[in-house]
């Protein structure tokens, strides 16, 4: 049986057409994904659940990133043509999962399937003098050092391309650093912390409370950690009589 035999028997599935939109998202879903009436519109926990899921606005992008994506010039059109490239060098972490496989079925579409664990892995902020800095460590160098960095990364092809790709990194991140971007400023604000309190303190330490729960709070969100890393973001507004007690060995 050749291929388009085997399409011939595959049932055909059709949700009507794809103009409905969201009374309290304004999201569009197909006809047969209305799980309200033709006068109060919503696809449930497909979508906003009724409003119950709010996500703000995407923020615009900038002049600069809208000429990357959209201009025939010459090295903007480099940018699309390499964007995988460029966005694993201003990533600020790796993905680690357990027993990941890629698999290449018939010479078709590879696929990354996962079982178990999947978490997002930071590291140390400061890299070793001995070691190449990687992912977030990058970000704390000057910017022309945080350019070459990126760049020896793909040292390979001509030099047109070396020196494009040095040129557009340095680009990128003056203009991340000129626009708001809550990641980056938390992890700086977390370095200048530990630079200051290593000249002073040689050892933190933190405690972790688990048989303490909100209990308006979600379920999972205060689950014992299950990684070999954690993580734990503080606000800046904690009273002075709230009890906090966070441990952190400095390394």
């Amino acid at each position: 049986m050749d291929n388009l035999t085997a399409l011939k028997d595959v049932e055909t599935m059709h949700l009507g057409k794809f103009n409905l939109v969201c009374k309290y998202c304004g999201s569009l879903g197909f006809k047969d994904e209305n799980r309200g009436t033709s006068s109060d519109v919503h696809f449930s926990v497909i979508f906003c659940n009724k409003g119950k899921t709010e996500l703000p606005d995407y923020p615009p992008l900038s002049e600069f990133f809208l000429r990357l994506y959209q201009s025939n010039d010459v090295v903007p059109k480099f940018f699309p043509k390499n964007i995988r490239k460029f966005n694993s060098a201003f990533s600020m972490a790796s993905m680690v999962a357990s027993d990941e496989t890629v698999s290449h079925q018939r010479g078709g579409i590879a696929s990354f399937r996962i079982r178990g664990q999947l978490y997002r892995f930071i590291g140390n902020i400061r890299n070793t003098i001995d070691s190449t800095p990687r992912y977030l460590q990058t970000y704390f160098y000057d910017p022309e050092d945080q350019a070459q960095i990126r760049s020896d990364f793909y040292s390979g092809g001509t030099a047109i391309e070396r020196e494009r790709y040095l040129q557009l990194f340095t680009q990128i991140h003056t203009a991340l650093m000129n626009s708001p971007n809550n990641y980056i400023d938390s992890f700086l604000s977390a370095d200048e912390i530990i630079q200051n309190m290593s000249q002073t303190q040689t050892e933190i330490r933190i405690s972790i409370h688990a048989d303490v729960r909100p209990s308006n709070e979600h379920i999972r969100r205060y689950n014992l950690p299950s990684s070999s890393e954690i993580s734990i973001l503080m606000p800046e507004d904690v009273a002075e009589n709230e009890n906090r007690e966070v441990i952190c060995l400095y390394r």
